[in-house]
């Protein structure tokens, strides 16, 4: 994936950004995008084809980093590690709020990034933690998926409730992940 770094590239961005925040995805068109965001269409269309590849773009973009985050929150010795890397973790997720929020607002039938964030945390959830389980990999993709769900559901709720109660849900989260692990275990 290229990077977008010029000044228009990301006014298009944090436009789009804050336009999916305040309206409709369906309602956003390159045209009402680019008088906001104070760039003319060619410009637009230097960086991206339209704007279902300026959403990928976004999305991919905020996964990798999501991913980068994900492998080092478990990067833990004991639960004490665990629940201050879950801390950081959320305290990153507070940092992309309005990202996140714009991109879980996206309802397009071809792409869901709350669902690709879902698929991608299961996977980086197999490759870091689970890769030398004893158990058959039905086991070890059950535990994935239904940690992945449910944590997405929780960072929902998290963000739901307005970004507050933070260390309750960190609990919960270290709580679900340590009995998980535990149960491939034996």
């Amino acid at each position: 994936m290229k990077e977008h770094s010029s000044y228009q590239e990301l006014k298009i961005i944090r436009t789009f950004i804050d336009q999916v925040n305040t309206a409709s995805y369906s309602d956003i068109t390159v045209k009402s995008l680019t008088k906001a965001a104070g760039v003319n269409r060619t410009q637009f269309y230097q960086f991206f084809s339209d704007k279902s590849d300026l959403a990928e773009f976004i999305c991919y973009s905020f996964l990798d980093e999501f991913n980068s985050d994900l492998r080092a929150t478990f990067n833990y010795r004991n639960r004490r590690e665990l629940l201050a890397n879950l801390m950081n973790a959320f305290n990153h997720l507070s940092d992309s709020a309005e990202t996140l929020r714009a991109l879980w607002a996206i309802n397009d039938k071809s792409f869901s990034p709350y669902l690709i964030m879902q698929e991608s945390m299961e996977d980086t959830i197999l490759e870091c933690l689970i890769p030398d389980a004893a158990h058959d990999s039905l086991n070890k993709r059950m535990l994935a998926a239904t940690f992945s769900a449910s944590a997405m559901a929780t960072i929902r709720i998290y963000f739901d409730n307005g970004l507050r109660e933070r260390e309750q849900i960190v609990n919960n989260i270290c709580a679900c992940l340590l009995d998980g692990m535990e149960t491939l275990r034996n």
